[in-house]
């Protein structure tokens, strides 16, 4: 027969008992812990971004939401990216710039006819100073006349002093000449004749016109690829996300079979934890891939002169060519580059400039006229024998100049050199690829 234990004994076994049971409570806590870790983790995979739809089909890529007008294909972001750019209009007007330098090279070889009016006032004496004119000082006066006899001398003195000198006289006294006022109205041509400067001003101009067209057109051609190059930009990195989304979802169907065989018996834990690590990590992957996408669709717009954030769907627009690239085609399409033709140019234009420049010494002819009106009262103004007239041919020489033209000269020849050896690797390549 057994004895009952004490009520000491009882106590302890009871408060063992409760120790035990706050242990067991503890390390279940402590084993259930990762596991509801892991189930936070599986719904915040759940949740995924991957519910924004970049592509609503195979042709509509849907880069930044927003209501827009429509879809745009990469011919219109060209056209859109050509209208916006400010260096290209800034090359346009630069070439208006040059048309309108060629314009003031042939005015140059053209006469120039003015109408001028012209109103003075004054008073001059200076006539009436001076004997040759049969003044003298004041009082006026004719100058001694000398013919070897004294007596015809002193009477033909007297009577040409009475004459052009006193108050009666042709000549008055300087200080009774008033001042005196004019109008007059004429037409003035001037004419400069340099045939071989006007000529090599003007083949300079149209080289530099030349030169301009070309700047317009390689500037076009780096628009229209850097469009491309943001365009395919932007269906490069939504190729991304499908594939991470294709991924993802791979993933998740591989864990949802997982937890299937868990349930089943036929694997551990361990196994659907990795795969629901291996689908987690691909998240963040996607979320940096899809902001990839909106970052180009942003410098797609920029490119198109619009704002960064504003709403963009795109039309994709794969193109390949399918043909096989001729090398010789290409080596000639190589040669057509505006760039490389614009090279070819500079050279040529500065002989141009240079020629200018020595024309400037070479004789040239000079032609003025005039015809106009004088008068002192305007309502005699068109009276006849008031008018005037005068024309004049010189031609000029020109000898020294303090070696101006000598200097430019020396300066153009010395940038005809510079170019050369600027150009002359250009030329080595492409005879390099034509030999290739």
């Amino acid at each position: 027969m057994i004895a009952p234990a004490s009520t000491g004994e009882s106590a302890r076994i009871l408060a063992s008992a409760a120790a035990f049971a706050r242990w067991a409570l503890f390390l279940a806590l402590l084993l259930t812990l990762p596991l509801a870790l892991f189930v936070a983790a599986s719904r915040a995979g759940d949740a995924d971004p991957t519910t924004t739809v970049y592509g609503g089909s195979d042709s509509l890529l849907v880069v930044i939401k927003g209501p827009v007008e429509a879809p745009l294909s990469l011919q219109k972001c060209i056209e859109t990216s050509l209208s916006a750019n400010d260096q290209l209009q800034a090359e346009h007007e630069r070439l208006n710039e040059l048309k309108a330098k060629k314009v003031q090279a042939r005015a140059d070889g053209l006469p120039t006819l003015n109408l001028v009016g012209r109103w003075n006032r004054g008073r001059d004496p200076s006539f009436a100073l001076d004997s040759t004119f049969g003044g003298g000082g004041s009082g006026g006066g004719f100058g001694p006349v000398s013919t070897g006899n004294a007596t015809f001398d002193s009477l033909f003195t007297e009577a040409m002093g009475q004459l052009f000198a006193g108050d009666n006289g042709f000549i008055p006294a300087p200080e009774n000449i008033s001042p005196q006022t004019f109008w007059r109205a004429s037409a003035d041509l001037s004419w400069e004749l340099r045939p071989t400067q006007v000529i090599y001003a003007l083949k300079a101009a149209k080289i530099a016109i030349d030169q301009q067209d070309l700047t317009i057109e390689d500037t076009e051609n780096r628009t229209v690829e850097e469009t491309m190059q943001r365009y395919y930009e932007v269906l490069a990195a939504h190729a991304l996300v499908r594939s991470l989304q294709t991924e993802l979802d791979a993933r998740r169907e591989f864990l949802d079979i997982s937890r299937r065989r868990y349930f089943l018996g036929l694997t551990t834990g361990l196994d659907t934890l990795q795969a629901r690590v291996r689908m987690v990590n691909l998240v963040p992957q996607l979320r940096r891939a899809q902001q990839d996408v909106e970052n180009a669709g942003g410098d797609l717009n920029i490119q198109m002169g619009r704002d960064p954030h504003e709403p963009l769907q795109l039309l994709q627009d794969l193109r390949i060519e399918s043909e096989t690239v001729d090398p010789a085609r290409a080596v000639a399409l190589a040669h057509q580059r505006p760039d490389v033709l614009k090279s070819e140019l500079d050279e040529e234009y500065l002989h141009r400039e240079r020629d200018t420049l020595k024309s400037s010494m070479h004789p040239y002819l000079s032609m003025d006229a005039s015809y106009g009106y004088v008068t002192r009262d305007l309502s005699e103004f068109t009276n006849r024998g008031h008018d005037f007239w005068s024309t004049g041919v010189a031609l000029t020489v020109p000898l020294f100049d303090g070696f101006l033209t000598r200097g430019r000269v020396h300066e153009r020849d010395a940038a005809i050199r510079r170019t050369q050896h600027e150009t002359s690797g250009l030329n080595w390549g492409r005879r390099a690829i034509s030999t290739s």
